[in-house]
């Protein structure tokens, strides 16, 4: 049983040729076994003759065409035919899907033709054995690639950032494909790069990289697939490279590359397109839940928002003394923006101009009171919700109060919130950076606030005529602001300014104010700005009757 075993293993692996070729050695005097490749003739075995070359070249279609080619009735034929050139007679073998050819130097004698039915039958049992156990390979393969589907479809779904899908899809490609070499890329609609496997050359963006629209199915890199790939992509991969997978989903696209020795068979690529599909699916279905999870997310916040401006637009509308609307708004600002520093400056007609009406620091408020700048500020035309420090300093200067840039405290602001009455100025409040790792209402949100703020605002009235906070108005600094003001308009219009001092009870000529700019009175002086270039100026201020001059141009005084 062992022997018997032994020779049909033997037979099943191949041995048929070799007991072929030993029984034609005794019988003729040379020959040769072959199969057809192409056009040519592959030596198998041979006898009794020297052999140059393993193969015949275009030997294949002279031995075919002295032979009949009628549709097989059994499961394989044997036929003889005289052949012209070296070798004068051939004996063909065939059956389905396999032929063989043997050359002999002398006609085949009826005992060899009777015997060759018998060894073509062997023949067929080994090709029928090889096919099987080829059919089973593939089976098992596919097999493995059915079981690692299945258990990529039991989790390819779930929720996960693209990185940790790059190294799920390297886990499962390893597992079923078996690649010697592989590499994913990532395309996030601008670059290539590298999310798992080797390190390797990042192709050009052309070709099927430039794709807008691209299927989920595996390219082989062949001379057939250049134009699909572009020829530049095609000469970067075809060296190192054996197919691309490219799975595009949401926002990203993946790329793999796959490096086989030996390229596998169909089942292999089918699984590709298969597992290219079910990815891009999943890539895609994770966009769309991380989309609606920021939707949500934002919904959620903009819900939060909208109910704190809907509770801070009541709170403004419920006080009626803009002392204390002025002091909620202040709080909320504070609070809506997380700052740790905040202010506020009010036009209090009262006070002659605006005051610093309270600030905020680590949450204790202290109430200033303190005079800020003259005269209103106007704006015409568009304006912004709010104002970086820089370009609320510009916004004064221009608006003509450029004593609010130096209020106290206003350096260590980062953003102003103007609350405005038409093209009025009537406040605004500076708060500082946020505290960092809180959560703030974004710029949007508290230029709303600062809106309705503004609204509130022109419908509630002061408490009485006093200061806020019932502090003082510093009028020797008004007075100084507004002379500087006066000498700016002078110096800005190319002049040069000059301050006339006089008596507090003098009185002041028609001719005299015709001269000046400004004329300031007060229980201490008279003082008169004017235009050093004014013709007349010490004959109308005669020094006799107590006028003194000031002015900035040199060697006069």
């Amino acid at each position: 049983m062992k022997e018997l075993f032994e020779k049909t293993n033997f037979i099943l692996d191949g041995g048929v040729l070799v007991l072929l070729s030993e029984y034609l050695a005794g019988r003729t005097s040379r020959g040769l076994i072959a199969r057809p490749e192409g056009n040519d003739l592959a030596v198998l075995d041979a006898f009794g003759t020297p052999m140059n070359s393993l193969f015949l070249e275009g030997a294949a279609g002279i031995a075919g065409s002295a032979f009949p080619s009628p549709p097989l009735r059994t499961s394989f034929d044997v036929f003889s035919a005289p052949l012209s050139g070296e070798w004068p007679w051939a004996v063909r073998l065939r059956g389905m899907g396999w032929c063989f050819f043997v050359l002999l130097g002398d006609e085949p004698t009826p005992e060899i033709m009777e015997e060759m039915p018998s060894f073509a039958g062997l023949i067929n049992l080994w090709q029928l054995h090889q096919k099987t156990a080829g059919v089973e390979e593939r089976l098992s393969r596919l097999a493995y690639m059915v079981l690692a589907t299945k258990n990529t479809l039991a989790s390819v779904f779930e929720p996960m950032g693209v990185n940790y899908f790059g190294a799920f899809l390297h886990d499962v490609v390893q597992e079923s494909l078996f690649p010697s070499r592989f590499s994913l890329l990532l395309d996030d609609g601008e670059t290539l790069s590298l999310l798992e496997g080797e390190e390797m050359l990042l192709p050009p963006r052309k070709g099927i990289f430039a794709r807008d629209i691209l299927s989920p199915v595996p390219v082989r890199v062949e001379p057939q697939q250049r134009e699909l790939l572009g020829d530049s992509v095609f000469d970067s991969l075809a060296d190192d490279w054996s197919a691309v997978l490219p799975i595009p989903g949401g926002a990203f696209r993946l790329f793999c590359f796959l490096k086989w020795e030996k390229i596998p068979g169909e089942e292999a690529f089918n699984f590709m397109e298969l597992l290219g599909n079910v990815a891009s699916k999943a890539l895609s279905l994770g966009s769309l839940r991380e989309e609606r999870e920021r939707n949500i997310s934002e919904l959620t916040r903009r819900a939060f928002l909208l109910n704190a401006l809907h509770e801070a637009a009541l709170n403004f509308m419920e006080q009626t003394s803009k002392e204390d609307l002025l002091l909620q708004i202040l709080d909320i600002f504070t609070e809506m923006a997380q700052a740790p520093r905040s202010l506020l400056v009010a036009w209090q007609p009262a006070a002659g101009g605006y005051v610093h009406f309270a600030s905020k620091r680590e949450g204790l408020l202290e109430k200033k009171g303190t005079f800020a700048g003259f005269p209103v500020g106007l704006l015409e035309g568009e304006r912004q919700g709010s104002f970086s420090l820089e370009e609320s300093k510009r916004l004064f200067a221009f608006m003509e109060v450029p004593a609010l840039s130096s209020v106290e405290g206003l350096d260590a602001m980062n953003r102003i919130f103007p609350l405005w009455d038409g093209d009025r100025l009537t406040a605004f409040v500076a708060v500082s950076a946020p505290l960092a790792g809180t959560a703030t209402m974004d710029l949007p949100t508290l230029e709303i606030l600062a809106r309705t703020a503004s609204v509130a605002l022109r419908k509630s009235e002061w408490d009485s005529g006093h200061l806020a906070a019932g502090k003082y108005l510093n009028l020797a600094a008004l007075a100084d602001w507004e002379t500087t003001r006066a000498r700016d308009e002078i110096r800005a219009e190319g002049g040069v300014p000059v301050v006339l001092n006089g008596p507090a009870g003098i009185n002041v000529s028609s001719e005299q104010e015709r001269l000046c700019r400004l004329v300031i009175r007060s229980e201490c002086v008279t003082r008169c700005i004017s235009e050093y270039a004014a013709p007349d100026l010490e004959e109308i201020f005669p020094p006799a009757e107590g006028w003194t001059m000031e002015t900035e141009k040199e060697g006069i005084s």
